[in-house]
């Protein structure tokens, strides 16, 4: 923590409303974003805590935007956000680990999760998102983030610089204020590998509980896949075993996830592997774009 995370604290205090954290990979972003959270809900604040990384989630399980709602007050012997599954409110299923590919859902995923925030009763919400940021297209997609959201803080997280070609069209812009801050000075870059052994314990952990779910496709609607279910061979049905699937209710949120297990059209019959129970929420099954091997690894596919 340093001085100028008090004062940054302060003037998001003064001034409240939804808070982005912005900054590249391994620059504190969730650091940052969790003392605040903290800190803020700690002083009698209804506070919102969005976990916009699907790749490196805070509250995970990963290829999802998670909602928390912290209100205090809290266990005398626990922080804030140490039980993680009791305080998400709400969930929007990506089905990735990378923005690349799905900047639509993402963008509609946030809007969402921000609005529901706000009907929750939150005060304020703090946004942390994705490390991607170098390049025209990451450029662009947070530019696009800033613009649909408006937040009243943008707080940028940067070595050098780095962050300023997404900063500087944004300067002046009524009602939002910009806070520059050096990265902290004890962040450390993590390796892929490192990356991918947090995602595979949260997955292990998140389907610790599952188990075996089947449902008629005549009676849900099933989404995120290129050619209608009814084209695909046995081969290409086998292929989609592993494949995450997102359990939507009949808002597109995300009541849970689940791994594919058996597809039949011609039964009309899809099975998964799920911990959400009870199911009867359940209206919209989300196919993704990643499969997940017997070591809780993902995988990226691509829908037919």
């Amino acid at each position: 923590m340093t001085s100028q995370w008090w004062e940054l604290l302060e003037q998001i205090e003064r001034h409240p409303g939804l808070t982005f954290v912005l900054g590249a990979a391994h620059s504190g972003k969730s650091t940052l974003a969790k003392f605040l959270v903290t800190r803020i809900s700690q002083r009698r604040h209804v506070t919102a805590y969005l976990d916009g990384d699907m790749g490196q989630s805070t509250l995970g399980p990963p290829a999802a935007l998670n909602l928390a709602l912290l209100q205090y007050p809290f266990e005398p012997t626990r922080e804030p956000l140490e039980n993680k599954d009791a305080l998400v409110v709400a969930r929007y299923f990506i089905g990735s680990n990378a923005p690349g590919g799905h900047f639509l859902p993402l963008l509609v995923g946030l809007r969402k999760l921000t609005q529901r925030a706000r009907q929750l009763g939150a005060e304020m919400v703090i946004l942390d998102s994705t490390g991607f940021v170098s390049g025209g297209a990451a450029r662009e997609l947070k530019f696009q983030k800033i613009d649909l959201l408006s937040p009243q803080h943008l707080v940028a997280l940067q070595h050098a610089g780095e962050l300023e070609p997404i900063l500087q069209p944004l300067e002046g812009r009524p009602g939002m204020r910009i806070h520059r801050l050096p990265v902290h000075p004890l962040a450390r870059p993590k390796t892929l590998e490192e990356r991918q052994a947090n995602r595979s314990h949260k997955y292990s952990e998140y389907f610790r509980g599952r188990r075996l779910a089947g449902f008629n496709l005549q009676k849900i609607r099933v989404i995120g896949n290129a050619s209608p279910l009814e084209t695909y061979s046995s081969s290409a049905c086998a292929d989609l075993k592993g494949l995450l699937v997102g359990l939507n209710d009949a808002e597109n949120f995300t009541l849970g996830m689940g791994i594919l297990s058996h597809l039949d059209p011609r039964k009309g019959k899809i099975t998964l592997w799920t911990p959400l129970s009870p199911l009867s929420g359940v209206r919209i099954l989300r196919l993704g774009a990643l499969k997940l091997d017997s070591s809780w690894r993902d995988h990226s596919w691509r829908p037919y």
